[in-house]
Protein backbone atom coordinates (compact mmCIF):
# COMPACT_ATOMS: atom_id res chain seq x y z
CA UNK A 1 0.00 0.00 0.00
CA UNK A 2 2.78 2.41 0.87
CA UNK A 3 4.50 1.45 -2.33
CA UNK A 4 1.40 2.28 -4.42
CA UNK A 5 1.02 5.70 -2.83
CA UNK A 6 4.67 6.43 -3.46
CA UNK A 7 4.24 5.59 -7.18
CA UNK A 8 1.21 7.92 -7.51
CA UNK A 9 3.13 10.72 -5.75
CA UNK A 10 6.10 10.34 -8.08
CA UNK A 11 3.81 10.31 -11.17
CA UNK A 12 2.04 13.53 -10.12
CA UNK A 13 5.38 15.18 -9.42
CA UNK A 14 6.61 14.16 -12.88
CA UNK A 15 3.53 15.59 -14.65
CA UNK A 16 3.82 18.86 -12.74
CA UNK A 17 7.48 19.33 -13.65
CA UNK A 18 6.80 18.46 -17.35
CA UNK A 19 4.12 21.20 -17.81
CA UNK A 20 1.18 18.84 -18.20
CA UNK A 21 -0.43 20.06 -15.06
CA UNK A 22 -3.74 21.86 -15.29
CA UNK A 23 -4.13 24.75 -12.85
CA UNK A 24 -7.42 26.04 -11.61
CA UNK A 25 -6.79 29.34 -13.44
CA UNK A 26 -6.91 27.57 -16.80
CA UNK A 27 -10.13 25.67 -16.23
CA UNK A 28 -12.44 28.40 -17.65
CA UNK A 29 -14.86 26.91 -20.14
CA UNK A 30 -16.25 28.58 -23.31
CA UNK A 31 -19.39 29.47 -21.38
CA UNK A 32 -17.32 31.18 -18.72
CA UNK A 33 -15.45 33.16 -21.37
CA UNK A 34 -18.76 34.26 -22.97
CA UNK A 35 -20.05 35.31 -19.58
CA UNK A 36 -16.89 37.31 -19.00
CA UNK A 37 -17.24 39.10 -22.37
CA UNK A 38 -20.90 39.84 -21.68
CA UNK A 39 -19.95 41.32 -18.35
CA UNK A 40 -17.31 43.50 -20.01
CA UNK A 41 -19.86 44.83 -22.56
CA UNK A 42 -22.39 45.56 -19.83
CA UNK A 43 -19.72 47.29 -17.80
CA UNK A 44 -18.80 49.53 -20.77
CA UNK A 45 -22.43 50.31 -21.54
CA UNK A 46 -23.20 51.20 -17.96
CA UNK A 47 -20.16 53.39 -17.87
CA UNK A 48 -21.65 55.39 -20.81
CA UNK A 49 -25.16 55.74 -19.41
CA UNK A 50 -26.49 59.28 -19.11
CA UNK A 51 -28.47 60.71 -16.25
CA UNK A 52 -31.67 59.11 -17.59
CA UNK A 53 -30.19 55.58 -17.56
CA UNK A 54 -29.89 55.52 -21.36
CA UNK A 55 -26.71 54.39 -23.12
CA UNK A 56 -24.75 57.32 -24.53
CA UNK A 57 -23.38 56.30 -27.93
CA UNK A 58 -22.50 59.77 -29.18
CA UNK A 59 -18.81 59.12 -28.54
CA UNK A 60 -18.92 56.35 -31.13
CA UNK A 61 -20.30 58.55 -33.96
CA UNK A 62 -17.00 59.98 -35.09
CA UNK A 63 -16.43 58.28 -38.44
CA UNK A 64 -19.36 59.87 -40.36
CA UNK A 65 -19.64 63.70 -40.44
CA UNK A 66 -23.13 65.16 -40.21
CA UNK A 67 -24.60 66.19 -43.54
CA UNK A 68 -25.75 69.83 -43.62
CA UNK A 69 -28.91 68.73 -45.45
CA UNK A 70 -30.05 66.79 -42.35
CA UNK A 71 -30.02 69.71 -39.92
CA UNK A 72 -29.41 73.02 -41.74
CA UNK A 73 -29.15 76.24 -39.81
CA UNK A 74 -32.30 78.41 -39.95
CA UNK A 75 -32.18 80.64 -43.01
CA UNK A 76 -29.26 78.74 -44.56
CA UNK A 77 -29.76 78.08 -48.30
CA UNK A 78 -30.25 74.38 -48.93
CA UNK A 79 -28.03 72.65 -51.48
CA UNK A 80 -29.11 69.84 -53.78
CA UNK A 81 -26.67 66.95 -53.92
CA UNK A 82 -25.93 65.56 -57.37
CA UNK A 83 -27.00 61.95 -57.85
CA UNK A 84 -23.74 61.01 -59.58
CA UNK A 85 -21.32 62.90 -57.41
CA UNK A 86 -20.51 63.56 -53.80
CA UNK A 87 -20.08 67.24 -54.57
CA UNK A 88 -22.80 69.58 -53.32
CA UNK A 89 -24.37 71.65 -56.11
CA UNK A 90 -26.03 74.96 -55.27
CA UNK A 91 -29.51 75.56 -56.61
CA UNK A 92 -30.50 78.80 -58.30
CA UNK A 93 -33.67 80.80 -58.92
CA UNK A 94 -34.13 82.33 -62.38
CA UNK A 95 -36.40 85.32 -62.95
CA UNK A 96 -37.00 88.14 -65.46
CA UNK A 97 -36.41 91.74 -64.52
CA UNK A 98 -38.92 93.50 -66.76
CA UNK A 99 -38.24 97.12 -67.65
CA UNK A 100 -34.53 97.00 -66.89
CA UNK A 101 -31.22 96.19 -68.62
CA UNK A 102 -29.03 94.90 -65.76
CA UNK A 103 -29.48 92.42 -62.91
CA UNK A 104 -29.36 93.40 -59.22
CA UNK A 105 -25.94 93.25 -57.55
CA UNK A 106 -26.68 89.98 -55.74
CA UNK A 107 -27.80 88.17 -58.94
CA UNK A 108 -25.96 87.15 -62.08
CA UNK A 109 -26.78 87.85 -65.72
CA UNK A 110 -28.21 85.03 -67.84
CA UNK A 111 -28.99 87.14 -70.93
CA UNK A 112 -30.40 90.58 -71.84
CA UNK A 113 -33.34 91.00 -74.21
CA UNK A 114 -36.53 92.81 -75.13
CA UNK A 115 -40.12 92.15 -74.08
CA UNK A 116 -42.22 90.48 -76.78
CA UNK A 117 -45.79 89.32 -77.13
CA UNK A 118 -48.79 89.02 -79.40
CA UNK A 119 -50.34 91.94 -81.28
CA UNK A 120 -52.52 93.99 -78.95
CA UNK A 121 -55.75 93.48 -80.94
CA UNK A 122 -55.23 90.23 -82.84
CA UNK A 123 -56.93 87.01 -81.91
CA UNK A 124 -54.86 83.90 -81.32
CA UNK A 125 -51.18 83.85 -80.54
CA UNK A 126 -49.68 83.51 -77.08
CA UNK A 127 -51.03 85.27 -74.00
CA UNK A 128 -47.76 85.41 -72.08
CA UNK A 129 -45.01 88.01 -72.36
CA UNK A 130 -41.57 86.75 -73.35
CA UNK A 131 -38.07 88.11 -72.83
CA UNK A 132 -36.42 87.33 -76.17
CA UNK A 133 -32.62 87.61 -76.53
CA UNK A 134 -30.87 90.10 -78.80
CA UNK A 135 -29.18 87.35 -80.85
CA UNK A 136 -31.75 84.80 -82.08
CA UNK A 137 -30.68 81.56 -83.77
CA UNK A 138 -32.79 80.19 -86.63
CA UNK A 139 -32.95 76.62 -87.86
CA UNK A 140 -33.58 76.35 -91.63
CA UNK A 141 -36.33 79.00 -91.78
CA UNK A 142 -38.71 79.25 -94.75
CA UNK A 143 -38.37 82.59 -96.50
CA UNK A 144 -41.40 84.88 -96.60
CA UNK A 145 -44.33 85.47 -94.26
CA UNK A 146 -46.23 82.23 -93.72
CA UNK A 147 -49.99 82.08 -93.51
CA UNK A 148 -50.38 79.48 -90.76
CA UNK A 149 -48.19 81.16 -88.20
CA UNK A 150 -48.36 83.00 -84.88
CA UNK A 151 -46.68 86.41 -84.82
CA UNK A 152 -44.43 87.89 -82.15
CA UNK A 153 -43.99 91.65 -81.69
CA UNK A 154 -42.10 93.98 -79.42
CA UNK A 155 -44.03 95.17 -76.37
CA UNK A 156 -44.38 98.93 -75.74
CA UNK A 157 -45.31 100.96 -72.72
CA UNK A 158 -48.90 102.17 -72.95
CA UNK A 159 -48.91 104.85 -70.24
CA UNK A 160 -50.84 108.08 -69.87
CA UNK A 161 -51.95 110.33 -66.99
CA UNK A 162 -49.18 109.01 -64.79
CA UNK A 163 -46.74 111.89 -64.32
CA UNK A 164 -43.98 109.73 -62.86
CA UNK A 165 -43.55 107.79 -66.12
CA UNK A 166 -45.52 109.54 -68.88
CA UNK A 167 -42.37 109.93 -70.97
CA UNK A 168 -42.18 106.12 -71.40
CA UNK A 169 -45.26 106.12 -73.62
CA UNK A 170 -44.80 104.07 -76.82
CA UNK A 171 -41.21 103.04 -76.05
CA UNK A 172 -40.23 99.36 -76.28
CA UNK A 173 -39.70 97.53 -73.01
CA UNK A 174 -36.27 96.03 -72.26
CA UNK A 175 -35.78 93.01 -70.03
CA UNK A 176 -33.01 90.91 -68.56
CA UNK A 177 -32.99 87.32 -67.33
CA UNK A 178 -31.18 86.92 -64.01
CA UNK A 179 -30.19 84.10 -61.68
CA UNK A 180 -29.98 84.20 -57.89
CA UNK A 181 -27.36 81.44 -57.46
CA UNK A 182 -27.88 80.65 -53.78
CA UNK A 183 -31.68 80.88 -53.70
CA UNK A 184 -34.08 78.31 -55.09
CA UNK A 185 -37.54 79.86 -54.62
CA UNK A 186 -38.96 82.82 -56.53
CA UNK A 187 -42.15 84.80 -55.89
CA UNK A 188 -43.89 87.74 -57.52
CA UNK A 189 -45.97 89.68 -54.97
CA UNK A 190 -48.81 91.73 -56.55
CA UNK A 191 -49.96 94.79 -54.65
CA UNK A 192 -46.76 95.26 -52.60
CA UNK A 193 -43.26 96.46 -53.45
CA UNK A 194 -41.67 94.65 -50.50
CA UNK A 195 -41.19 90.95 -49.71
CA UNK A 196 -43.53 89.05 -47.34
CA UNK A 197 -40.91 88.39 -44.63
CA UNK A 198 -37.28 89.16 -43.86
CA UNK A 199 -36.05 85.74 -44.99
CA UNK A 200 -36.94 86.67 -48.60
CA UNK A 201 -34.51 88.75 -50.69
CA UNK A 202 -35.99 91.64 -52.68
CA UNK A 203 -34.71 91.40 -56.26
CA UNK A 204 -36.63 94.46 -57.42
CA UNK A 205 -39.86 96.37 -56.87
CA UNK A 206 -42.06 98.15 -59.37
CA UNK A 207 -45.52 98.33 -60.89
CA UNK A 208 -47.94 95.61 -61.92
CA UNK A 209 -48.61 95.80 -65.68
CA UNK A 210 -50.46 93.91 -68.43
CA UNK A 211 -52.30 94.50 -71.69
CA UNK A 212 -54.86 97.20 -70.95
CA UNK A 213 -58.54 96.53 -70.47
CA UNK A 214 -60.31 97.40 -73.73
CA UNK A 215 -62.67 95.67 -76.08
CA UNK A 216 -60.11 95.47 -78.90
CA UNK A 217 -57.15 94.43 -76.73
CA UNK A 218 -56.27 90.81 -76.12
CA UNK A 219 -55.54 89.34 -72.71
CA UNK A 220 -51.99 88.95 -71.41
CA UNK A 221 -50.27 87.83 -68.26
CA UNK A 222 -49.58 90.22 -65.39
CA UNK A 223 -45.90 91.03 -65.03
CA UNK A 224 -43.92 93.05 -62.50
CA UNK A 225 -42.10 95.90 -64.28
CA UNK A 226 -39.17 97.58 -62.56
CA UNK A 227 -40.02 100.97 -61.06
CA UNK A 228 -37.43 102.70 -63.26
CA UNK A 229 -39.16 101.49 -66.46
CA UNK A 230 -36.09 101.65 -68.65
CA UNK A 231 -36.65 102.07 -72.40
CA UNK A 232 -35.12 100.60 -75.52
CA UNK A 233 -33.36 103.50 -77.23
CA UNK A 234 -34.72 104.95 -80.49
CA UNK A 235 -38.10 103.20 -80.20
CA UNK A 236 -40.28 106.26 -79.60
CA UNK A 237 -43.46 106.38 -81.66
CA UNK A 238 -46.81 104.62 -81.69
CA UNK A 239 -46.04 101.55 -83.80
CA UNK A 240 -48.80 99.90 -85.75
CA UNK A 241 -47.60 96.37 -85.12
CA UNK A 242 -46.88 95.89 -81.46
CA UNK A 243 -47.85 94.45 -78.15
CA UNK A 244 -48.42 96.76 -75.21
CA UNK A 245 -48.50 96.85 -71.43
CA UNK A 246 -50.33 99.32 -69.22
CA UNK A 247 -50.42 100.06 -65.52
CA UNK A 248 -52.89 97.98 -63.50
CA UNK A 249 -55.37 99.80 -61.24
CA UNK A 250 -57.33 98.31 -58.39
CA UNK A 251 -61.10 98.28 -58.69
CA UNK A 252 -62.97 98.04 -55.42
CA UNK A 253 -66.70 97.61 -55.12
CA UNK A 254 -68.30 98.21 -51.73
CA UNK A 255 -71.22 95.92 -52.54
CA UNK A 256 -68.91 93.01 -53.45
CA UNK A 257 -67.55 91.70 -56.71
CA UNK A 258 -64.42 93.85 -56.74
CA UNK A 259 -61.38 94.00 -54.52
CA UNK A 260 -62.09 94.81 -50.85
CA UNK A 261 -62.33 98.58 -50.52
CA UNK A 262 -60.86 98.81 -47.06
CA UNK A 263 -57.23 98.03 -48.02
CA UNK A 264 -57.53 98.72 -51.78
CA UNK A 265 -58.21 102.18 -53.23
CA UNK A 266 -60.27 102.46 -56.39
CA UNK A 267 -58.15 103.80 -59.27
CA UNK A 268 -54.76 103.43 -57.53
CA UNK A 269 -51.93 101.92 -59.55
CA UNK A 270 -50.79 98.63 -58.01
CA UNK A 271 -47.19 97.98 -57.07
CA UNK A 272 -45.36 94.64 -57.09
CA UNK A 273 -42.18 92.92 -55.91
CA UNK A 274 -40.05 90.02 -57.12
CA UNK A 275 -38.48 88.09 -54.22
CA UNK A 276 -36.25 85.03 -53.87
CA UNK A 277 -35.02 82.80 -51.05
Amino acid sequence: MATTMMIVFILCLFLSVSGFGVSSDNLATADDQHATETFDVERVDKGNENEFGQADVSSELVDEPMNELDHPEPGTPRKAKSSNSNRDVAGGSVYVRWGHTVCPDHSTLVYPGVAAGSHYNSGGGGANTLCVPHDPIYDRPAAGVGGLRAALYAVEYDIDRFPLRNDRMSHDVPCVVCEAPSRSAQLMVPGKNVCPTDDWTLEYGGYLMSERTHNIHTKSTFICVDRSMRMVSRTDGNARYRGSIALVESRCVSGGGGLPCSPYRDGYELTCAVCTK
